[in-house]
């Protein structure tokens, strides 16, 4: 009896101790900080007088009345034990049942053995009847609760499970803090930095940063928000999965899939209440207050900057443009006086060249007056006159100067030498002039005549053209000299059939293929305009055959020549003489070949009354020179297509 009494001392005082232990860790600084933040924890009048009973009474937290029951008395906690129930053991409080409902999740494997081992000495059913206290059906008894917690709570995955879903704890931990006013900052760290310790424990990456100060530096900031906005949780819930007990496999699998969506459930829940925790830190915290204001400073300090060099930029620019614009109307001014100063000097040296040259002039022919122009007839003197004015036409003023001194310092014989020396110099100076001039006509001649003549050799006839369509389907790019194989195709089969009646046409060679390819700008894929090139002139000619066949002798009493020129139809012979068709009565004749068909047996007859202006046989024999037109058309077109 006296050792029983000592064990439960040893045990009260363990039990306290753990207690004060949770309390001064846990619940204490919890209460604390819900006191000075929410100001929302409110004693009743029947309530607690001081902090020490706390965990006893009914507390205010955000709102809710609640009763946060970790510090339970010995007394109360035999009260629990003995009303459990061993058939709902999952609704149990698995720490209050082996006596560490202080220390919770704090609990230490060490602690679970100690507390379980005094349970065992204290409500084993032998112990119990040892001391006297009736134990009636052991399988109905509340030490299976005792060993149900133990069994929980000593393995790590079992008690992983039910920490995750621990209604105590979560009472306290779950709590997510409202957002801050701007007016509340100040207390940030003492409302959000509890409630991100209470939750660090979820975390299945560790360690976990927290909260940290006003001080902490931008980048543990920075990562901190960037770990809790990534935050995984090893919460799972699973512990409240409702028991698989169906009779069946599909029962039981249907069950399993519920239990499977309520854990998502609740885990999206939990990563809500995680983000709503953050969010809220995150709009709340004075740091990033001040961070974004620092942000903005910074932005707007280089937007003031940018602007700033900007407007630098464009004032240098501008300054430049100025000192460009002023030297350059600078030296344009310069160079218009200079150009100034030169049209004045050029037109001061010609006047004073039209002075010397005027002087000098009537100097010579004073000379050759004095002189008598050297001669004595009428007729000879002319012809000085002439050569003089020539000379006067041709030198210049100091030229015309040497000249005089000349003349003026000689004899009568002399003066005339140097005089018609003069003359024979001009003489070969036009003659020079005109062979140059002769020389550049003829090569001018030459020239246009070369290139008259290669024109005429770049022609290129409609047969020609309709050779080399052939010759370009016949031989496909990838042909082994292909240009080279066409030209001599073309060269080969234009003269051997005698088609061109130019006996010297220039051969083609694989350079004028080349040239006739590219001026059609295609090389390769030609094959089409060169086709519809010669279809168009292939017929062309066709119908300039017909027409100089078929050509009508004129008939005044028939049609004007304005009628003849308006007629689009071929002149035929009929019986009464040539007479054209008109397009009214080729349209007509169009609608009546639609009216009677073919299987008409008068047919033609019905025709010809329809237009009272053509015959039977006119009719006829305009409707069969259609088809041979049409015929014709399309035979050209078909040696023109590839093959």
């Amino acid at each position: 009896m006296h050792v029983a009494t000592e064990t439960a001392v040893l045990l009260a005082k363990e039990v306290q101790e753990h207690r004060d232990y949770f309390y001064n860790t846990f619940l204490r600084p919890y209460c604390e900080a819900a006191t000075s933040s929410r100001k929302r924890l409110r004693q009743t009048k029947s309530g607690v007088k001081n902090n020490a009973n706390l965990a006893n009474d009914k507390n205010y937290i955000n709102g809710q009345s609640v009763i946060i029951p970790f510090k339970v008395s010995h007394e109360n906690q035999e009260d629990y034990l003995k009303h459990l129930d061993p058939t709902q053991w999952k609704d149990q409080d698995h720490y209050l049942v082996l006596g560490i409902g202080e220390l919770r999740y704090q609990a230490t494997d060490e602690d679970i053995k100690k507390a379980y081992k005094q349970r065992i000495l204290r409500h084993h059913p032998d112990k119990r009847r040892q001391k006297g206290d009736p134990v009636s059906d052991e399988t109905k008894d509340y030490f299976a609760c005792i060993t149900k917690a133990n069994d929980v709570l000593s393995d790590p995955e079992k008690r992983k499970a039910y920490d995750s879903a621990d209604t105590v704890v979560a009472t306290v931990a779950d709590d997510v803090p409202d957002k801050l006013e701007a007016d509340e900052r100040d207390k940030f760290f003492d409302r959000f930095g509890q409630a991100f310790r209470y939750n660090s424990r979820w975390s299945a990456k560790q360690p976990v940063p927290q909260l940290g100060g006003l001080k902490s530096k931008d980048e543990y900031v920075d990562d901190f928000y960037d770990f809790w906005y990534d935050f995984q949780s090893w919460r799972d819930f699973s512990y409240l999965d409702e028991p698989v007990t169906g009779e069946d496999r599909y029962e039981r699998r249907y069950m399993e899939k519920e239990n499977k969506a309520k854990r998502m459930e609740r885990k999206n829940k939990e990563a809500a209440r995680i983000r709503k925790l953050v969010d809220n830190a995150f709009n709340s915290d004075p740091r990033i207050v001040r961070m974004r204001e620092e942000e903005k400073k910074r932005t707007e300090a280089k937007k003031a900057a940018k602007k700033e060099a900007l407007r630098q930029k464009q004032e240098q620019e501008e300054q430049q443009r100025m000192k460009a614009l002023e030297k350059e109307m600078e030296v344009k001014k310069q160079q218009e006086d200079a150009l100034k100063a030169e049209a004045e000097k050029v037109k001061k040296e010609k006047e004073a060249e039209k002075k010397v040259l005027k002087k000098e002039r009537k100097t010579l022919w004073d000379l050759l007056k004095g002189l008598n122009y050297f001669l004595e007839d009428s007729g000879s003197q002319l012809k000085v006159m002439q050569d003089t004015e020539r000379l006067c036409d041709a030198l210049s003023g100091l030229q015309l100067q040497e000249l005089n001194q000349r003349l003026s310092s000689s004899d009568k014989v002399s003066a005339k030498t140097a005089f018609y020396a003069e003359i024979d110099v001009l003489d070969k100076k036009v003659e020079a002039v005109k062979e140059a001039i002769v020389r550049e006509r003829e090569e001018k001649e030459k020239k246009e005549a070369a290139q008259k003549q290669q024109e005429t050799d770049s022609q290129w006839s409609d047969e020609e053209f309709r050779l080399l369509v052939k010759a370009v389907n016949l031989y496909p790019p990838g042909t082994g000299n292909r240009w080279q194989v066409v030209a001599e195709y073309i060269n080969h089969h234009l003269f051997l059939n005698a088609i061109t009646k130019e006996k010297d046409r220039k051969r083609k060679t694989a350079k004028d293929v080349i040239a006739k390819s590219k001026s059609l700008k295609q090389i390769d894929q030609h094959h089409d305009v060169l086709k519809n090139e010669v279809n168009s002139k292939a017929y062309d000619a066709f119908v300039t055959k017909q027409k100089s066949v078929l050509k009508p002798t004129k008939d005044d009493n028939s049609i004007s020549e304005r009628d003849s020129e308006q007629s689009n139809g071929v002149a035929v012979q009929g019986d009464g003489g040539l007479k054209p068709w008109s397009p009214a009565e080729q349209k007509q004749l169009e609608q009546c070949l639609k009216k009677f068909p073919a299987s008409d047996t008068d047919r033609w007859q019905n025709i010809a009354n329809e237009m009272q202006t053509r015959s039977k046989e006119e009719c006829l024999k305009r409707y069969k020179e259609l088809v041979e037109k049409i015929k014709a058309q399309k035979a050209a077109a078909g040696k023109a297509s590839p093959k």
